[in-house]
């Protein structure tokens, strides 16, 4: 009878450890990979929020946001109505501004009087357009009361 050569056993106790740790690093880099994308998220948070009526019949708008989310996203506009109807744009210096995970910005602008004539004690919504890094335009939307 003809004796066939195998591995020994060192060798081949050798190749499972190396075929094993491999397998762990490729399983460890998905699920590294998922669970990234899973967790990049949009949240936000208001700090606060004014809105004060001017003699004109316009307003001073002041909103300071925390970026709470794992996302970093870009303001791009700043939008007020009073009827969900008329939006009148906020002139805000320095939009579109980009804010980054944990960061906090203060946003402030004028509201000319025209369309929406601001009155003290009225209640007005808010929207801010944001464009998140994946490319997602959000809104954030609050409700202020003038004063």
């Amino acid at each position: 009878m003809k004796s066939k050569k195998a591995l020994s056993p060192v060798v081949a106790s050798i190749l499972l450890m190396v075929l094993a740790i491999a397998g762990s690093i490729m399983v460890y880099r998905f699920f590294m990979s998922t669970s990234n994308v899973l967790t990049t998220n949009f949240s936000y948070q208001v700090l606060e929020g004014r809105l004060i009526t001017l003699s004109n019949g316009g307003a001073a708008f002041y909103m300071v946001i925390k970026n709470v989310g794992s996302e970093a996203f870009t303001i791009d506009t700043v939008e007020v109505t009073s009827d969900g109807q008329i939006w009148v744009q906020v002139n805000s210096t320095g939009l579109p501004t980009r804010v980054d995970p944990g960061e906090v910005i203060t946003l402030d602008g004028m509201i000319q009087p025209g369309t929406l004539i601001f009155t003290s004690g009225r209640e007005y919504i808010v929207k801010i357009t944001v464009t998140t890094v994946s490319g997602e335009t959000r809104i954030i939307q609050e409700v202020l009361r003038a004063s």
